[in-house]
């Protein structure tokens, strides 16, 4: 049996840390980007910082299960999936929280970093954010979420990876 309910996603804020570039000054650095408080089909808009390669988006979330305590009915194996789809050369990049548990009226802080690809491509993508649990009864409750996510590069941006003297 599937509820649906019960189970949101009570808050979700989105963190963008650019890949470190060097600086006029010579210095290495990267960017600690803004925290966006974000809500359902929202375009993630970090304002003068973009996510771009190497890029790394953290997805703190607060996961409520809204059954009252009268109700009584504890929601159990709760995951979180982030998923940007189609981002690397065609093929989804996923994560997923570690599992828990929510007795009725209780919340969860869940954090997921994802981080973008080198290879990336100039683009809007979307992002699906998935929570699910089940009940002592076996019944599925869930919520999800959908966002955009605008990549950005420079087209002379040059990335070494690794590097060896002989």
């Amino acid at each position: 049996a599937n509820v649906g309910g019960g189970l949101t996603i009570d808050d979700l804020d989105v963190f963008l840390t650019t890949r470190a570039k060097r600086s006029s000054d010579g210095i290495l650095r990267s960017e600690s980007g803004n925290d966006l408080d974000v809500s359902d089909g929202r375009k993630l808009n970090f304002g003068e910082e973009n996510a771009g390669p190497g890029s790394e988006l953290r997805f703190n979330f607060n996961i409520q299960n809204t059954f009252t305590d009268n109700e009584d009915i504890d929601i159990n194996d709760v995951s979180v999936r982030v998923t940007i789809e189609e981002i690397d050369e065609g093929e989804d990049v996923e994560e997923e929280s570690h599992e828990f548990d929510l007795d009725a009226e209780a919340d969860e802080e869940v954090n997921i970093i994802l981080k973008i690809p080198l290879d990336v491509d100039v683009g809007l993508y979307n992002i699906l954010i998935e929570a699910d649990g089940e009940d002592d009864d076996g019944n599925t409750h869930a919520d999800e979420m959908r966002l955009k996510l605008d990549i950005d590069k420079e087209p002379r941006d040059i990335v070494v990876e690794q590097a060896s003297l002989f």
